[in-house]
């Protein structure tokens, strides 16, 4: 009887909502590491991604050089901005005069048209894939093109081999309205989620194994904590 009193209490301390999830790519092909990371956060009323290139060594191709995600989300998402994320740098050689990283960057409501990203609802890139066009851009204006190649795109240390173009070192935040009310960031609402790099289809797609795109959602902690109060009082309750 003790023990039930404490229950109450117990769900009073678990946390009733997810306002953040992480995705991490950890992945070897091609003889190369894939490293990264995409975060999902709820921040002052506002949806925060931010994606980070955590490998440590330089992009010996253009092929390596993170270019964007894409994933599922309830509705579509507006209001966009995109930055450099504190402490990140822009590095190589920049053609494109004072444009801004927004103007090379854009988000989109769509399916991408390979088969194996059944499910997706939109993206985030820097690159034009045959998906976005100048008008996805987070800021109008820039250069043309504005989303070509992997100009602007991501990589994971200073002094990268892949080329002359330029490079953010080493991770762009982007923050939205949030897409419902009440939204919260979980593996239920955030999913089918691919990192993609390079500037082409046929270059590299990976993802979370944790998390795998069109697999069932992980349960949440918060959820599972949920159970477990509640199967340690029905013990409880047939013990007495």
């Amino acid at each position: 009887m003790k023990f039930l009193r404490w229950i109450p209490l117990g769900l009073l301390l678990v946390p009733m909502s997810a306002h953040a999830i992480t995705f991490t790519l950890d992945t070897v092909n091609g003889g190369y590491n894939y490293k990264a990371t995409a975060d999902f956060s709820v921040v002052a009323g506002r949806l925060q991604v931010v994606l980070t290139n955590t490998q440590t060594s330089g992009a010996p191709t253009n092929a390596q050089v993170f270019t964007g995600v894409f994933f599922s989300i309830p509705g579509a998402l507006s209001g966009g901005t995109a930055a450099m994320t504190a402490g990140s740098t822009l590095v190589g050689s920049n053609p494109f005069g004072s444009d801004t990283v927004a103007q090379h960057w854009a988000y989109k409501n769509g399916t991408p048209s390979p088969s194996f990203f059944s499910g997706v609802t939109q993206g985030i890139g820097t690159a034009g894939f045959g998906f976005y066009g100048p008008t996805d851009a987070f800021q109008s204006g820039g250069q043309n093109p504005v989303l070509d190649g992997v100009d602007f795109g991501m990589v994971g240390n200073a002094l990268n081999g892949a080329s002359t173009q330029p490079f953010v070192f080493n991770s762009m935040t982007f923050t939205f309205d949030l897409p419902t009310p009440g939204f919260e960031a979980n593996s239920t609402t955030i999913r089918n989620v691919w990192f993609q790099y390079g500037s082409d289809f046929s270059e590299f797609q990976g993802f979370d194994p944790e998390f795998p795109p069109g697999g069932d959602p992980v349960p949440e902690p918060t959820a599972m904590a949920m159970v477990a109060f509640t199967a340690a009082a029905i013990w409880a309750r047939r013990k007495k």
